[in-house]
């Protein structure tokens, strides 16, 4: 039992080091693109669309980084589960 909490500890930890070097910036690039096509075509756009853009931005940013909530549940249970876990004795 004590080496699936180690394993659960494991695999939170890598993905949330995936998470913080690489997956954050590529949806935040790519989002960000996606957001500025959807603009108005022109030089200059209102200032009702470009603030709408920031918060439709702002709001998917946000829901997209609240994902890091699940890896932290498995690094909280795996570290529970090691750590309550009883070793086997040898007799």
């Amino acid at each position: 039992m004590k080496l699936f909490g180690i394993i659960l500890l494991v695999i939170g930890f890598l993905w949330i080091g995936y998470d913080t070097a690489d997956g954050f910036v590529d949806y935040q690039y790519s989002r960000w693109m996606w957001q500025s096509k959807n603009l108005p075509a022109g030089d200059t756009i209102k200032r009702i669309d470009a603030v709408g853009a920031m918060r439709d931005l702002s709001l998917s940013l946000k829901d997209r980084h609240r994902v890091v909530f699940i890896p932290a549940v498995l690094m909280l249970a795996g570290g529970l589960v090691a750590g309550f876990s009883q070793r086997k004795q040898k007799i």
